[in-house]
């Protein structure tokens, strides 16, 4: 099928991480089609405004606009979960969809094109100026572990 055993391994890998992870998607969860939409963004704003208020303008903004800043978290945030060696963005790209990440968990390693490197870790935050700008990513973002990123 011309599939790497190093690819192989790690789609394998990645799928036995969703198979043992203690996160259940939330469209997995039948039981959520029957809440109502107001709860849902209660419990959104709940999973994932400590995660955001980590960053001094959405602290500021959860302070001024709580309402909005439940949409927000209801709206505009996914989780996306890592294995060893993905990548999450490259150098030169243009997100078609652009995301800010903020490591809920795990480390991963940024490259700069100027080489210059950096590891990432839980608590940071990346790829900001896609909030307030037309970005190019001007290194590349590789899970140095599992991670998980909102």
């Amino acid at each position: 099928n011309g599939i790497s055993k190093e690819l192989t391994m790690r789609v394998q890998r990645n799928a036995q991480l969703g198979i043992s992870s203690r996160h259940i998607p939330e469209k997995s969860v039948e039981l959520m089609s029957l809440v109502s939409t107001p709860l849902k963004v209660e419990l959104h704003y709940e999973m994932h405004c400590h995660i955001l208020t980590s960053h001094p303008f959405f602290q500021k903004y959860n302070a001024d606009y709580p309402y909005i800043m439940r949409q927000l978290c209801h709206m505009a945030c996914t989780t996306l979960h890592t294995t060893v060696g993905d990548i999450i963005f490259s150098a030169g790209e243009v997100a078609s969809k652009p995301k800010m990440y903020f490591v809920r968990s795990g480390s991963l390693h940024y490259i700069h094109i100027n080489g210059d490197g950096d590891t990432v870790h839980s608590g940071d935050w990346l790829s900001e100026p896609v909030l307030w700008a037309t970005w190019v990513h001007r290194g590349l973002l590789k899970a140095a572990q599992d991670c998980q990123l909102l």
